[in-house]
């Protein structure tokens, strides 16, 4: 049986969909990967403040200052 051109044509074609799927993937894998390491920096940015801001208040004197105590 000869290949006739419909046929390379349509292997080719497929060819390149499935390449474009490929590439497709691997920006969504690497797009999820930068997401996820951005929502991490940016958890660990809140939770730094956080814990200086709740330290800070936690250690700052609370007795008026014309106490006598």
């Amino acid at each position: 049986m000869r290949i006739q051109t419909i046929q390379i044509v349509a292997a080719l074609i497929a060819a390149i969909a499935f390449t474009l799927a490929f590439i497709a993937a691997g920006a969504f894998l690497l797009s999820l990967m930068f997401g996820l390491v951005g929502a991490a920096a940016v958890a660990w940015l809140t939770y730094m403040v956080a814990t200086r801001w709740l330290s800070r208040r936690r250690h700052r004197d609370v007795t008026p200052s014309g106490s006598t105590r």
